[in-house]
């Protein structure tokens, strides 16, 4: 199973939209089997793998293969991202990678890296 998208909110659960549909729970996950909620498969897998993420809370961690990610909130772990433009509007209490994007975050307490993009904070 390859895993597109992955995180697990810190706390309560929060909201994720992928590709403009939102799905809330504590660990959400998007793989090329279908969408996952805490667990239970909830819709069939995007088309594409390339997802524009939204997260709506705060964040454990978050992966994802491709995809532009977008956090309101904070991510107490870490960001990673393979290809794609990575924005938090909170603190990241570790650090942020992407291969192939933009990073844009304030407050940043690990290290913050891309191959091929800027980074802003």
């Amino acid at each position: 199973m390859n895993t597109w998208f992955k995180n697990v909110f810190a706390g309560a659960q929060g909201t994720v939209s992928v590709n403009g549909r939102s799905y809330r729970g504590r660990d959400i996950r998007v793989t090329d089997e279908g969408v996952f909620v805490d667990g239970a498969k909830v819709d069939s897998t995007p088309t594409t793998p390339r997802l524009d993420i939204t997260v709506q809370g705060s964040v454990q961690s978050l992966e994802t293969a491709s995809g532009d990610v977008t956090v309101q909130g904070d991510v107490t772990g870490s960001v990673k991202t393979m290809s794609g433009d990575v924005t938090v509007s909170g603190a990241v209490g570790g650090s942020i990678s992407t291969m192939s994007g933009d990073v844009r975050a304030a407050d940043v307490a690990g290290s913050v890296s891309t191959m091929s993009g800027d980074i802003r904070r």
